[in-house]
């Protein structure tokens, strides 16, 4: 099955950064790094071809450069 390739943006990556950075706090060093790392392969699903159609375009994001 043919896979897709995720590009982060900078501004997705900072936001990353920011939730783990933010959790250290509240779970520790490990467990928040444990929480992006589920995030991030949580994200790497949509990668799979199955899940290319997943969603919708949303007209309140229009405006961005971006589809």
């Amino acid at each position: 099955m043919a896979e897709y390739q995720i590009k982060w943006t900078s501004r997705a990556i900072k936001d990353l950064r920011k939730v783990y950075l933010f959790n250290i706090e509240f779970m520790g060093e490990e467990k928040s790094f444990a929480l992006v790392e589920g995030l991030i392969s949580r994200v790497a699903f949509f990668a799979e071809k199955r899940c290319v159609k997943v969603g919708a375009p949303d007209d309140q994001f229009s405006h961005f450069k971006r589809n």
